[in-house]
């Protein structure tokens, strides 16, 4: 098991420590964090979000390396709110040990930041991984990631997984995209690349309580409207909505998987009102890539993107499609 530190570390859910030191270390290659007696070492930068950065780092005692996320709350000036949002973050991560999911092993608080040791992985997200396979299309139309619905068939298969654990322990993501599907390695099997992947950043993520015997949906409805323009599902505009809004972000990821474009225009806050965006998202963008994908492939796409959450393809009639459910094309996914 990992250890969650001692002196500035604490354990999931608990109050952090005292705030920092007037002067701190440098969040850089080379540096220590964590418990004296078990310290982890930072290596090479990973990249950069929103709240901060994200290192390689490695546990001294074991040498095996994870990725730490580092988020500056102090340089970020948090307020109670965004530290609360924080403990939620860490909790529910807490909560999910999957093979499809980035899971978290420690936490520590050193000098006003907060820590994070998680799964490395290290190929990127499948955001820049498909806007790169457009690019670099010489001649159109782009025929989906990797060159085959194959390859999109057999990350779809991975993202069920993972989402279909997530609801099953009654937390919601309520921001799955692309930017949040990392590649944890790739494999090529008859030329066509097999990418594994792991679901990432549950920082807006909420646990739900189970929904009643015989009822569609979680028991609680959800009304602050968060998640990422594009892949944002209608109700969630209507600020009513449950685990299924995660579904309609799936099928907009995989219409992106196989076309390498949204599947809807939503090009300005103007077309986030819930009474437009329904006009828009009614029919998915028909372009020359789209006609390329398999009736298959298309009716699974169309059930997921249903406006009405009560029609839309739940996590059973997913995995029992027929776009998933021919397995001649597939082997099995290590876990």
């Amino acid at each position: 098991p990992m250890p969650d530190g001692d002196g500035g570390g604490y354990p999931s859910g608990s109050s952090p420590t005292a705030g920092p030191p007037a002067e701190r270390p440098a969040f850089a290659e080379g540096v220590h964090f964590g418990p004296k007696d078990d310290p982890f070492v930072l290596a090479e930068r990973l990249g950069k979000g929103g709240q901060g950065l994200v290192h390689v780092c490695q546990r001294l005692s074991t040498n095996s390396k994870y990725a730490v996320k580092m988020i500056d709350c102090e340089a970020l000036n948090f307020s109670a709110k965004h530290r609360e949002n924080l403990h939620h973050e860490i909790r529910n991560m807490s909560e999910l040990h999957h093979p499809r999911i980035v899971n978290l092993h420690c936490s520590f608080w050193e000098h006003g930041r907060c820590l994070l040791v998680q799964d490395l992985a290290k190929g990127g997200d499948l955001h820049n991984r498909v806007e790169g396979e457009v690019r670099e299309t010489k001649v159109p139309p782009f025929k989906g990631l990797g060159g085959a619905e194959v390859a999109s068939k057999h990350v779809t298969r991975q993202l069920l997984d993972a989402i279909a654990y997530m609801h099953s322990r009654n937390i919601i993501h309520r921001d799955l995209k692309l930017e949040n599907v990392l590649i944890s390695k790739t494999e090529t099997r008859a030329g066509i690349d097999r990418h594994y992947v792991k679901i990432a950043d549950l920082g807006l993520s909420k646990f739900a309580a189970p929904k009643p015997a015989g009822r569609l949906g979680n028991a609680k409805k959800f009304t602050s409207v968060v998640g990422s323009p594009d892949f944002v599902a209608p109700e969630v505009l209507e600020r009513s909505y449950d685990e299924r809004a995660d579904l309609w972000s799936l099928g907009v990821m995989v219409y992106a998987m196989m076309c390498g474009q949204w599947p809807f225009e939503i090009k300005s806050a103007e077309c986030l009102r819930p009474d437009i965006h329904k006009n828009i998202v009614a029919h998915v963008r028909v372009s020359a890539s789209w006609e390329l994908v398999s009736e298959a492939g298309k009716g699974f796409v169309d059930g997921l993107l249903t406006v009405n959450p009560d029609a839309r393809f739940g996590i059973g009639q997913c995995t029992a499609h027929e776009w998933l459910s021919n397995e001649a094309d597939e082997v099995s996914i290590p876990r």
